[in-house]
């Protein structure tokens, strides 16, 4: 079900929403006005004084769906009364209206730049995707018959009065792959980095596995910093955080481990003994790779623990965890490989002998390397399985998926190199040892054990979801056939000895990471139809071959 998948659920907490009971998450405006997502029955109250054709009540049918939510949670956190909103479903009209603005709302995937819509003052193309802890938006915005993509939906920019920019113009040398005021990528090979001023953004992964940089220098006119911006800058020392930036996505210093100094200038962020948190301290950031205590109390007032926030430190042995946490985003303490005792004060999570569930005892949410999980049934309570939530755990060799899961994030047992796993639920499936969905069109994961042997995928699978065979190191070759339609994020990341790989005609879309740190992948050949996300090829230095079909 659409509304469950966890890259949703991740969503609604990105968007300021708490889960109150089960799968039913609620947001407040202004302290008064609610929103309800009603996950498990995928609808959404939006509550009654937001006009839906004599209705308050939208279902989560198909992803334009939480895109229109996604813009609507926008537009009344920037202010805008419910009253002036209304939501509509007609074909050929806008999915939101209020005051003097349409918009039309597509998912990210089916999003380009044609439109031509001309009946408001303001009439907007509209697409929205989280990526990396950051709403990523796009969108085209016609006023007076001129196009432009810029000024309407920023954060910082007027609502009420707003610039709108066609194009921005950076002067930057070719180091540096800029697309209007965002920093894409940087190649070069300096040790010290001076990034351009009027950069606003910088793309996630954008720094991703430099090995040269040393230094970086962050633009006064630096506001959004993307998660995972520098992952695995090891050789990274000093770097700042700008003045104007308000906004940081997961963890941008993921396996950055020699850095020393972060001089923040920000007001919105606060830096307490090293430790990165936001200014009201209620959400952590970053802990920092070679700090080296061995047990760390995380902040009374922090609400949400970040992404790969405690990345790969190997010095913590124990965690304490405050009443005040309300959510885990994913696997905060992956590759801490000493990490042994996690202590919970909050009611909403509990460790059960280095497994961490929620509240509900109905999700595993993250899993301690060094757990004693040799043999592990999964408990009958459990319906969801977290995505990388068994990142690394080489202990395991056998995992019994249970009779009452119902959604396992992507692949959750990515880099479980002795795993084998086994299925008592109808819902999933193994085939040649990989882990397939009921229908046989998705392949959710291939352990390496199984990747060992495989030359080629069930000719059933349409759809490669996230992480399918990342970290499996033992894969050198296989064979993608006709009717894949789907190349999910990180699919191949870290598959570190594939060296050629024929994407087939088939497939539409290839999703962020999707090649990330193949490292001896040396040929991708791809059609001209098929869309290639912009990190898609992060870390990855393959040749692109581009087939005229």
């Amino acid at each position: 079900m659409l509304s469950l998948e966890m890259k949703y659920t991740a969503l609604y907490w990105a968007m300021g929403f708490e889960e109150d009971e089960e799968d039913i998450f609620i947001k407040y405006y202004n302290n008064k006005y609610k929103i309800i997502i009603f996950a498990e029955k995928a609808y959404i109250d939006y509550g009654d004084k937001i006009y839906i054709d004599n209705s308050h009540i939208a279902s989560i049918l198909e992803h334009e769906d939480l895109v229109i939510l996604e813009c609507v949670n926008r537009l009344l956190d920037r202010g805008v009364s419910p009253e002036e909103i209304v939501i509509t479903k007609e074909i050929g009209e806008p999915n939101i209206i209020y005051r003097d603005t349409a918009i039309f709302c597509e998912a990210w995937q089916k999003y380009n730049d044609d439109f031509s819509y001309n009946k408001y003052l303001y009439n907007v193309k509209y697409t929205s995707l989280l990526a990396s802890g950051i709403i990523d938006v796009k969108n085209v915005i016609i006023k007076n018959n001129k196009k432009y993509y810029h000024g309407l939906f920023e954060d910082y920019s007027d609502f009420y009065n707003p610039n709108l920019i066609s194009k921005y113009f950076i002067e930057a040398d070719d180091d540096f792959i800029i697309n209007n005021n965002e920093l894409i990528k940087y190649n070069g090979k300096s040790e010290k980095v001076i990034v351009p001023e009027g950069i606003e953004t910088l793309s996630a992964n954008c720094f991703w596995n430099n090995q040269y940089v040393k230094e970086i220098v962050l633009p006064s006119s630096l506001k959004i910093l993307g998660g995972d911006s520098f992952y695995f800058c090891k050789n990274l020392r000093k770097i700042n955080i700008p003045k104007n930036v308000f906004l940081i996505g997961n963890n941008p210093f993921a396996a950055c481990n020699n850095l020393e100094i972060i001089e923040n200038e920000s007001i919105n962020f606060i830096l307490i003994d090293r430790v990165l948190y936001t200014k009201d301290m209620t959400r952590i950031i970053y802990y920092p790779m070679n700090k080296k205590d061995e047990s760390y109390n995380i902040l009374d007032n922090t609400k949400y623990i970040g992404k790969h926030s405690f990345y790969n430190n190997i010095y913590l042995k124990k965690i304490n965890v405050p009443n005040s946490v309300l959510h885990f985003e994913n696997n905060p303490f992956s590759d801490c490989i000493n990490l042994s005792d996690v202590v919970f004060n909050t009611k909403s999570y509990f460790n059960d002998k280095g497994v961490i569930y929620n509240r509900f005892m109905t999700m595993i949410v993250s899993v301690l390397q060094n757990a004693d999980l040799e043999n592990y049934v999964i408990p009958e309570s459990v319906k969801y399985i977290g995505r990388n939530s068994f990142w690394n755990c080489k202990n395991i060799k056998n995992l019994t998926i249970s009779k009452n899961i119902i959604k396992i994030g992507y692949n959750p047992f990515a880099g479980c190199s002795n795993i084998n796993i086994f299925s008592d639920n109808p819902r999933f499936v193994i085939e040649d040892g990989m882990l397939l969905n009921e229908a046989r069109d998705e392949l959710i994961c291939c352990p390496n054990n199984a990747a060992k042997t495989l030359k080629e995928i069930p000719k059933t699978i349409t759809k490669l979801n996230a992480r399918a065979f990342s970290c499996c190191s033992d894969l050198k070759d296989i064979i993608l056939h006709e009717g894949i339609k789907l190349i999910d994020k990180s699919v191949f990341t870290l598959c570190s000895n594939i060296e050629k790989i024929y994407v087939p005609d088939s497939v539409e879309y290839i999703n962020e990471w999707a090649f990330a740190g193949t490292d001896k992948l040396k040929e991708i050949s791809i059609s001209k139809n098929t869309i290639l996300h912009k990190n898609a090829l992060v870390g990855c230095n393959a040749d692109i071959i581009i087939r005229d079909n």
